[in-house]
């Protein structure tokens, strides 16, 4: 049989189309809709039904088949002595705390996308009689005869988009089953932590006792990652790494580019270390039924197997030893909020673009330390930024002050300001200050 296009890569085309149209969509009518419904099909790539089994078969039966490890190595030169000849390695594995499932927030968000794939499924019958016609006006002939409503189902379709992650926040159960069945296979002892939120990742990175990091998370397209609450990792994240640290390692879509944005490379070459080499490890896709690259998370037991082996061969090679002395222990200085509270959301705070910490409605403490060196003679910006996907952050009051704390030196009082968006919900604050003269 001669190549045909998959139906369910067409709905994939169909659904998302209409999902970037739905900004105009009140003119969205039958023969619009069926002019890019053909238009869709007659761009897509021919995939005949054995390639298409294929594809499936592979995810399920080889799903290390479908990925690509990618390795940066990274010569450097030792600044510091290593604090031990052994260190935690840890893999930080996509699972919501159960206080954000539990929370009337994501219940409510969790609501909304069950009713909304429900209403899909219950027109997939009629979008496939619609995607099977070969010309424009059997489409609108058919459409009409089914009284399918386009314009419904492509506010659907944009929904059912803004709620995607909900849905991967759901799958925790296949991601602990595929952690569990991978780590028989792996020579390294690996320490599992059933979360990516952002501020155990962070205290990790900059741990002294941390030798290796894998992060599997949600990554969307950009590159940004999010944890396991749906934060936004913030772009200073790895500003402050372990001199221990000797690689970190990505699972999740969009790798090569996440890898990119938060300059991941840059920041291990740059960052004082005791390691003579350093790397970075992360899956590479590839494109399914001709769609998008995917990383599933199937594929993770032989990426971790291929990072754990990378990893071990290397120790087997003996460094050059160097005579180091001790560092000093940087200064540190700290940041104190008062009188911030939040009722929703998660505000991250960053320092002249390094992150320093996060704050949610559940935040004990309100007072973030930080190495002096971030601090900068001439001027100093804190931002507070939301970083939640599903909320805005809300604080209670806006009636707060920030406080700098820097050990042999004057701080200047500083200016807070708010920024709201038109509606007047909150966007985020920013506190500026500067430094006197030493004491």
């Amino acid at each position: 049989m001669g190549p045909r296009h998959s139906p369910s890569l067409v709905a994939g085309l169909f659904l998302f189309s209409f999902a970037l149209n739905a900004a105009h969509a009140s003119d969205l009518n039958t023969e619009r809709a069926c002019q890019e419904i053909q238009q869709s099909k007659s761009q897509l790539p021919k995939i005949s039904r054995f390639h298409a089994l294929w594809d499936v078969l592979r995810v399920r039966l080889a799903p290390g088949s479908v990925i690509k490890l990618q390795e940066i190595d990274l010569s450097v030169l030792p600044s510091v002595p290593a604090a031990s000849e052994s260190g935690e390695n840890i893999i930080f594995s996509i699972e919501p705390p159960q206080a954000f499932l539990n929370s009337p927030e994501f219940q409510k968000m969790r609501a909304r996308y069950e009713a909304i794939q429900s209403a899909i499924d219950s027109q997939k019958r009629t979008l496939t009689k619609i995607l099977k016609t070969k010309s424009v006006q059997e489409c609108i002939q058919v459409s009409t005869d089914q009284d399918f409503d386009f314009l419904g189902f492509s506010k659907l379709a944009e929904e059912a988009k803004s709620l995607a992650l909900v849905g991967q926040a759901l799958d925790a159960g296949k991601v602990r089953k595929t952690i569990g069945k991978t780590l028989r296979h792996l020579k390294l002892n690996w320490h599992v932590v059933w979360s990516t939120q952002v501020m155990d990742v962070y205290l990790a990175l900059k741990s002294p006792n941390t030798r290796n990091i894998v992060i599997l998370s949600h990554g969307v397209s950009g590159g940004k990652l999010v944890d396991s609450s749906l934060n936004e990792y913030p772009l200073g994240i790895f500003s402050e790494l372990s001199p221990s640290l000797e690689s970190i390692s990505f699972f999740s879509c969009h790798d090569d580019e996440s890898v990119s944005l938060y300059h991941v490379e840059d920041h291990l070459r740059e960052s004082p270390t005791s390691m003579a080499l350093r790397r970075v490890f992360y899956a590479q896709g590839t494109k399914l039924l001709g769609q998008q690259d995917v990383v599933p998370v199937e594929a993770f037991k032989s990426f971790m197997k291929k990072v754990d082996r990378r990893i071990l061969d290397a120790s087997r090679i003996e460094s050059p030893k160097t005579t180091l002395d001790p560092s000093p222990v940087p200064a540190q200085c700290s940041i104190q909020i008062s009188g911030l509270a939040l009722a929703r959301g998660t505000l991250g705070f960053s320092l002249n673009g390094r992150f320093i910490g996060d704050l949610d409605k559940y935040s004990l403490s309100t007072e973030f330390t930080f190495p002096c060196r971030y601090l900068d003679r001439a001027k100093n910006i804190l931002v507070m930024r939301s970083l939640n996907l599903l909320e805005d952050a809300l604080p209670v009051s806006a009636e707060y002050s920030v406080s700098v704390r820097a050990p042999g030196q004057t701080v200047k009082s500083g200016s807070l300001s708010h920024y709201y968006r038109s509606d007047k919900s909150y966007q985020s604050s920013k506190f500026e200050f500067e430094l006197g003269a030493p004491l």
